[in-house]
């Protein structure tokens, strides 16, 4: 699941979460056993307030200067 955001006027509001549970319940219905997501720093509480759990942080790194 990837780019789940809410416009700033509408945050605060559970709109996220909902086009979240939607997801996931689309995956369910559908089959899936599993559902992951990449979380900005933003969201992360939202998902772990969901359930979801870190399995992995990624790193970044920039060639260069």
């Amino acid at each position: 699941m990837y780019a789940v955001g809410t416009i700033e006027t509408a945050r605060h509001r559970g709109v996220g979460t909902a086009a979240t549970w939607a997801c996931v319940t689309a995956a369910e219905a559908w089959g899936c056993r599993t559902v992951v997501l990449q979380s900005s720093e933003m969201g992360f509480g939202v998902y772990r307030a969901m359930g979801f759990e870190t399995v992995v942080n990624y790193a970044r790194y920039r060639l260069g200067h």
